[in-house]
């Protein structure tokens, strides 16, 4: 798309950000966007991201960081008339050198991929890392009917049980009952600023808020970065020493990305939704 295709919008968000002497890259850490989705916004190519609703609100935000107003011709909110990647995701673009699917590439094609690389996948687990309490489990033929020498060949050998040692699995889950909870009515909680560099995507998350809902944050040394009740608000960036937990009692009312992807809060054991990710750096 050349410079005179674009809307007034996406020209005046790449005037703003070079009159401003910042980087797309600087754009991007910002905005918690990879580069080539600050680039689509800029070039009105919406295909970056994975849904209309995401790319209106990343607008917004580089909209507010600039001080634009998202009102101009070709701003927020999008129709669906844009075009836009149902597989893309922020993890993916978050990469250096994506390689995205094209539209001349059969779906019937990427299906029949799949299908072998999960077929290729099963085969190498039977095979070379057989559990050890199924070892011993071997299938012996039904020889009725054949020829002794046939049913020679098709005794099986017997197996040596390998010793598999299960690698620890973080659970990520729950988050212990002993964090404090804040009172509902207390108002929103505002970013950490921490002395660590706040360019490390390890030490932040992003939250949006979609309905009305009870939600708490904190961090891993137990600082309370949001508590309490909470309107709709839109995305903000939260900082602090991972591992990060965050609290909610409704899962669908909030939207948390970590590093590039999405996270999903699990029911727990008190009747309401809990997480638990992130590791010290």
């Amino acid at each position: 798309m050349t410079a005179p295709d674009v809307s007034e919008f996406a020209a005046a968000l790449k005037a703003g950000r070079e009159a401003a002497g910042l980087s797309v890259h600087h754009i991007a850490t910002q905005l918690l966007l990879s580069d080539m989705q600050v680039l689509g916004l800029e070039n009105d190519d919406l295909g970056v991201f994975y849904g209309v609703a995401y790319a209106e609100r990343a607008a917004k935000a580089y909209a507010t960081l600039l001080g634009l107003p998202d009102s101009l011709q070709g701003g927020p909110p999008y129709s669906t008339s844009h075009t836009i990647d149902a597989q893309a995701t922020p993890l993916l673009h978050g990469m250096s050198s994506a390689v995205r699917i094209g539209p001349h590439v059969p779906r019937g094609a990427i299906a029949a991929l799949i299908v072998l690389l999960l077929i290729g996948a099963g085969w190498s687990v039977r095979h070379f890392v057989m559990p050890a309490n199924q070892a011993a489990v071997l299938t012996v033929p039904d020889t009725q009917g054949v020829a002794p020498a046939e049913a020679a060949a098709t005794v099986p050998v017997p197996v040596t049980p390998v010793p598999v040692t299960p690698e620890p699995v973080a659970v990520v889950a729950d988050v212990p009952a002993a964090v404090p909870q804040p009172p509902e009515d207390q108002t929103p909680g505002q970013s950490m600023d921490i002395e660590a560099d706040r360019g490390d995507k390890r030490l932040r998350f992003y939250l949006v808020i979609d309905s009305t809902a009870v939600v708490n944050a904190f961090d891993g040394e137990g600082n309370r970065l949001l508590g309490g009740r909470h309107s709709p608000m839109p995305g903000q960036s939260y900082y602090g020493t991972p591992p990060f937990s965050v609290q909610t009692n409704d899962a669908e009312a909030i939207e948390l990305y970590y590093m590039g992807a999405r996270i999903r809060p699990m029911q727990d054991a008190n009747g309401g939704y809990s997480t638990r990710f992130g590791s010290r750096p």
